[in-house]
């Protein structure tokens, strides 16, 4: 008898150690392993600062119970396989681009229809609006993938060269490196140009050695691999919008408790305004480092990017609308023509 409560007593003690020694603290209830592209370094590119803010108000609003870990760099593979992996659920989130994005989804492709939005306020309407609801529930209904935030990816895509370009005529033979998006393809082959599929990583080396003769992408991704050493000129063009929005793995999603679900998407939204709103002033900082550096900055006139238009929408839009049939292009010219009417009205009003 005497043994037994001794026993006892050693049981309790132990207990009382295991409950109160931070050695033997619960692990989190959840956690989410998010991978992305860009170098960590906050703020560096909207990604980071969409994967941070997330973070950040995911882990406060659920009072620790879920943990966001994140792998930046490439760290959990390429963009199209850390796609893959959140579909498959290897991984429980990401954060692509436009491009990777309509290999998964061709609607997608709809966003960079060429000079389709004249601004960024209008995209950011719409993608937030209606049509951008309905686009991330056809896109978790085919993928898999819910669509947590459509966060701006460094803005629009731009010219890049070793002479001026003002007119298609310009740019006409140009050996013009695009990514691997064919609708992009399409626009280019449409305004004369003769456009080449390079890998990212590979475009600095094709520029330097004359592989290719100009590129295309956002500002600030410009910035960041150093085009003012390969191009002379940056003309702000405006032709494709550029998104990196953050990604979730649905059935993943649906199993968490209602309340995290709730958590998820807040921190989602605060992510959202962040990276975009950051996207915003890191695309000006861009423009005045590549001045500083000597690159000749130049700006297309609105009749100037309707001459581009007129060439290079076309092929884009017959192509595209073979991809997701005339219901949803029709859907999508209307919500971008919808969006500019709500903002002349409401600007109207605060005349």
């Amino acid at each position: 008898m005497k043994r037994r409560v001794i026993f006892v007593f050693i049981l309790v003690l132990a207990a009382v150690f295991v409950l109160t020694n931070p050695s033997f603290v619960q692990a989190k209830k959840y956690v989410i392993k998010l991978g992305h592209f860009s170098i960590d370094k906050y703020p560096g590119d909207p990604p980071v600062v969409n994967a941070y803010v997330f973070k950040q108000y995911v882990e406060s609003l659920s009072n620790g119970d879920i943990e966001v870990k994140i792998y930046p760099n490439f760290q959990l593979g390429d963009t199209r396989e850390m796609m893959e992996s959140t579909q498959m659920g290897a991984i429980q989130s990401t954060i692509t681009y436009t491009s990777v994005f309509t290999i998964f989804s061709k609607k997608v492709a709809l966003l960079q229809i060429p000079f389709v939005f004249p601004n960024e306020e209008i995209a950011i309407r719409v993608l937030r609006g209606k049509f951008g609801k309905e686009l991330a529930e056809d896109v978790r209904k085919e993928t898999g993938i819910r669509v947590l935030n459509w966060a701006d990816g460094c803005g629009f895509r731009q010219f890049y060269s070793n002479k001026p370009i003002f007119t298609p005529a310009d740019m006409k033979g140009m050996k013009l490196r695009v990514p691997e998006n064919k609708g992009l393809l399409l626009l280019f082959r449409g305004v004369g140009a003769s456009p080449v599929t390079i890998p990212w990583n590979e475009l600095y080396t094709s520029l330097q050695t004359g592989v290719a003769e100009g590129s295309e992408t956002e500002i600030q991704s410009g910035v960041v691999i150093k085009l003012n050493e390969v191009q002379k000129y940056l003309t702000i063009s405006r032709h494709a919008y550029n998104i990196q929005p953050l990604l979730i793995n649905d059935a993943y999603f649906k199993k968490l408790p209602e309340k995290y679900q709730a958590v998820i998407l807040k921190a989602a939204d605060q992510a959202d305004r962040a990276a975009t709103g950051f996207s915003r002033s890191s695309e000006l900082e861009a423009i005045q480092i590549f001045k500083k550096s000597g690159m000749k900055v130049n700006y297309l006139s609105e009749a100037q990017r309707r001459e581009f238009k007129k060439l290079g929408q076309p092929p884009y839009l017959k192509w595209i609308k073979k991809e997701v049939g005339q219901k949803w292009l029709d859907k999508f010219l209307n919500a971008v023509k919808e969006a500019q009417a709500e903002w002349d009205k409401e600007v109207k009003e605060r005349l």
